[in-house]
């Protein structure tokens, strides 16, 4: 574009502005000239593996900000820096909070990052009523990709987003009944697809997206689209890829004994139908796994319902082949009285680690001190109180959202 056709341009654009301040009657009709390359989007963030995205500036004034990369490789999703803005652009972050439900009262709470630095027993930023669930027992907690909450109990409901945004009661939408009377885990791969894993007949199954969409609080079931018969009642865990990460129980291949974790492979799990394939691996010694969590750089953690996480490489995670005697690269112990037992894992966008205990607690592991390999001993820099210190609170079920 030369000289001329520029001048034409910016000329142009600033014709149109002013009109469109005077159609909306400001009183101000100033019309400054657009920056260079106003107008122009900026670029999508670069996500990671668990799918976060870079920050990305804002147009306003100036060329946007190019998404930064992915940030620290132990972090859970954290988010790259954003790159250096126009004029006037800025860079956001969206809010999280962590997640946290209180089996004994039936409420979901929602801590705001800021409540999280230190050690309190504060009412949470947002406390929400669970209605229209019978009873939460062995329960799970789990956000899709619109924002709705699932909570996996016997059966799995669905809480619309709408209704978590502030305090208040929330109301069960939709319904997946559950088979068997068993406690099932679930867990949503990138397709929007809800994977189902339970103690009955099949252990394993995929609901696709599209049936997910046709449930309510009357349509309550519905035929599998896949099934497997090796996974069991264990928590489920995806990568990027569409591996799926869980536990075992009774025999796959050359397993002989229950409680093992695995590895099935993403092209595992296509089709319709019902598969006997064994997991492509499974690990020895056999764990109970309580709860899965891997980050985006593929470090799986597992709780096993002792005062300590095991933790996988990605290189170890990557192997194949039945009863793997594998060595975790580390173990992390959490030192706090009283030697809680860890229940449920959640990492935060700037990989810190949070630990339900089981108890009437939240422990938070600082992101520096998850670093280092071997036997490693954490010391929580936060500790996450039910309110009013109350001893029958029960602090099950954590996530970040």
């Amino acid at each position: 574009m030369n000289t001329h056709q520029k001048l034409r341009a910016v000329l142009g654009a600033s014709l149109l502005a002013l009109l469109a301040a005077q159609a909306c009657g400001g009183d101000d009709h100033k019309v400054t000239p657009p920056g260079p390359g106003a107008g122009e989007a900026g670029e999508a963030g670069a996500s990671s593996d668990a799918g976060a995205a870079g920050v990305a500036g804002s147009a306003a004034g100036g060329p946007a900000a190019e998404a930064g990369s992915a940030g620290d490789a132990e972090l859970g999703g954290a988010t790259g820096d954003a790159g250096s803005a126009g004029a006037a652009g800025e860079s956001s972050v969206a809010a999280w909070h962590l997640w946290v439900l209180d089996r004994t009262s039936g409420h979901l709470y929602g801590y705001a990052p800021a409540q999280l630095e230190v050690t309190n027993g504060d009412p949470a930023a947002i406390d929400i009523a669970l209605a229209d669930v019978p009873g939460l027992g062995d329960a799970q907690i789990v956000f899709d990709a619109q924002g709705d909450l699932w909570l996996s109990n016997l059966d799995a409901y669905r809480f619309p987003a709408a209704e978590l945004a502030a305090s208040g009661t929330a109301h069960v939408n939709a319904v997946l009944t559950g088979i068997g009377g068993n406690y099932a885990r679930i867990a949503f791969d990138a397709a929007g697809n809800l994977w189902r894993s339970t103690y009955t007949n099949p252990p394993l199954t995929r609901f696709d997206a599209a049936a997910i969409a046709t449930l309510s609080t009357t349509v309550t079931t519905l035929v599998p689209d896949f099934s497997s018969t090796g996974a069991s009642s264990y928590p489920l865990a995806f990568d990027a890829a569409g591996n799926l990460f869980t536990g075992f129980y009774a025999t796959e291949g050359a397993t002989t004994g229950p409680n093992f974790l695995g590895r099935y492979d993403a092209s595992q799990l296509v089709g319709t139908g019902s598969s006997p394939d064994a997991p492509a691996l499974s690990i020895t010694p056999r764990y109970d796994a309580t709860d899965l969590l891997r980050t985006p750089t593929g470090t799986l953690y597992l709780a096993n319902a002792s005062n300590q996480l095991i933790a996988y490489s990605a290189a170890q995670m990557a192997q194949t082949g039945q009863t793997q005697a594998i060595v975790p690269v580390k173990t992390l112990t959490v030192a706090a009285a009283g030697a809680p037992l860890v229940s449920r894992l959640a990492l935060d966008p700037d990989g810190n680690l949070y630990v339900s205990a089981a108890t009437n607690r939240v422990f938070k592991l600082p992101a520096a001190s998850l670093s280092g390999a071997g036997a490693l001993t954490v010391t929580p820099s936060m500790t996450l109180r039910s309110r009013s210190d109350d001893p029958n609170a029960f602090f099950q079920a954590i996530t970040v959202h």
